[in-house]
């Protein structure tokens, strides 16, 4: 890893009085700092991002009606992998089927450990029969081939701070990007990738994303995001394009059912205590990622153990093939597999008992509940991120499963949360109860129900068809 690189990742800062970590933060080099922003995140280092721009209500309307563009994840995690056991060596760690893996596909791909419980999660684009893509695992990727060097035949590159992402979805997404490239771009399925350009600059398009509906990613060169955002979004004005910032782009994870890691649930790389000796070796401060979050919410954070997750539990089964390869863990996910014991659903809460939790701010008998943040907790505050889970309940009080990223839907008017829940209590229509508060605080059982999932009922990406959507651009 350059030094030029290393200065992108996270790197340690002074600790003030109150303990927490002091770090010198710059805007995004995706686009640039914007006054009229009233408010933004700390919580990935060394750069701010927007907390919102034009209001959580119609940035997360964007994805139902209009269309968005979010630069959130850059610049992200990315590494280039070539050589004759690119293959080999990515089947060694991750989790999906690479005897299928044809040139021009994307798959979701997952690295758990000895238990099974999930350390990272992330994309694998194939580029050519010995080249890859990654996103989102380049820490663990480098790690394990550092770690492994002599078994494999590869070669490994970070690019991390020379690839931009725009994260771009909604019912209008696809003509904004057409207009963009000056293409017709109908013929990119789901979980398939492509070349274009725009404004002359050469990027990659892909298909998937975390709208629920019609979504892509934008990729290129980090020397050409600004203006390629710039034309992406001019080119959505007439779409009704909103920006998004980091609150709304949480918001469209639970939607869309996707849970994710450090926002709904915790990594077990904080346990890996050589994986954060290797993060010291690259001049990085585990204690900052990923150790360096509060844990906020009924849970509490005594025992991290249980904000950990397997990913069958998560519903991430048809990333997984235990059949093929042999990877860390996978005994125990095929273990999970076989036989689940728990399952990800939404969680509908009872709108009378929110009420009596606002209630309680205009009483003087009793001290009042935790406040209900619209449309989620703050999980922000600081160059950490806050992490909430609240305990889930059946009728006995027994603890069934957590709850984790509640939100407000202003498109289905509901409040709602991803839970982890034991197997019998997944059902649509079971009836269950949300330990609201943390456990030095007042605290109210909220009722609630097993919704359906995902919670946002609409057309999802692998389902879209693009032929609905008119073609205006001539095929490059």
């Amino acid at each position: 890893m350059s030094e030029e690189q290393n200065t992108c990742l996270q790197q340690p800062g002074d600790v003030d009085q109150n303990g927490y970590i002091n770090m010198k933060f710059e805007s995004c080099p995706a686009y640039p700092y914007d006054p009229k922003v009233g408010k933004y995140s700390l919580s990935m280092p060394p750069f701010m991002q927007p907390w919102e721009y034009n209001g959580w209500e119609k940035e997360t309307m964007s994805w139902k009606e209009t269309c968005y563009i979010s630069a959130e994840l850059c610049p992200n995690s990315v590494v280039h992998i070539t050589g004759p056991d690119a293959t080999k060596f990515l089947a060694a760690y991750t989790t999906p089927n690479y005897e299928n893996f044809f040139v021009g596909r994307i798959k979701h791909a997952i690295i758990t450990d000895e238990k099974g419980m999930v350390q990272q999660n992330g994309m694998v684009m194939r580029m050519s029969e010995n080249e890859y893509w990654s996103y989102s695992l380049g820490y663990w990727l480098m790690y394990y081939y550092q770690r492994n060097a002599e078994k494999f035949d590869i070669q490994i590159e970070d690019f991390s701070c020379d690839d931009f992402n725009f994260q771009c979805g909604g019912p209008r997404v696809l003509e904004m990007l057409e207009d963009a490239c000056e293409e017709d771009l109908h013929d990119i399925g789901f979980m398939r990738m492509r070349q274009s350009s725009i404004g002359g600059r050469p990027v990659w398009i892909f298909r998937f994303g975390m709208a629920g509906t019609l979504a892509y990613e934008v990729h290129g060169k980090m020397e050409d995001a600004r203006p390629c955002y710039e034309k992406v979004y001019a080119c959505g004005q007439k779409y009704g394009v909103e920006r998004l910032g980091w609150l709304s782009y949480m918001c469209n994870h639970g939607e869309n059912g996707f849970p994710q890691s450090d926002f709904h649930f915790v990594t077990s790389s904080i346990e890996n205590e050589d994986f954060l000796k290797w993060l010291e070796e690259q001049g990085l401060d585990p204690e900052t990622w990923p150790r360096g979050s509060f844990y906020g919410g009924s849970s509490g954070s005594e025992d991290l153990s249980k904000r950990m997750r397997n990913p069958v539990w998560l519903n991430w089964q048809n990333c997984i093939n235990v059949k093929t390869h042999d990877f860390p863990g996978r005994e125990a996910v095929a273990k999970e597999l076989e036989h689940p014991t728990m399952a990800t659903r939404t969680l509908i809460w009872n709108p009378e008992d929110l009420m009596e939790v606002f209630h309680s701010w205009f009483q003087r008998e009793e001290e009042p509940y935790h406040m209900l943040q619209f449309p989620m907790e703050d999980a922000s505050r600081t160059p950490n991120t806050t992490l909430f889970q609240d305990d889930v309940l059946n009728d006995k009080g027994e603890i069934i499963g957590w709850s984790s990223g509640r939100e407000y839907s202003l498109y289905s008017r509901d409040m709602f949360s991803l839970a982890t829940l034991k197997i019998e209590y997944c059902q649509e229509g079971t009836q269950l109860y949300v330990l609201w508060g943390d456990a030095k605080e007042r605290q109210k059982k909220i009722r609630c129900t097993v919704g359906a999932f995902p919670h946002l009922q609409m057309p999802q990406n692998k389902d879209f068809s693009t032929e609905s959507v008119p073609h205006r651009w001539p095929k490059k």
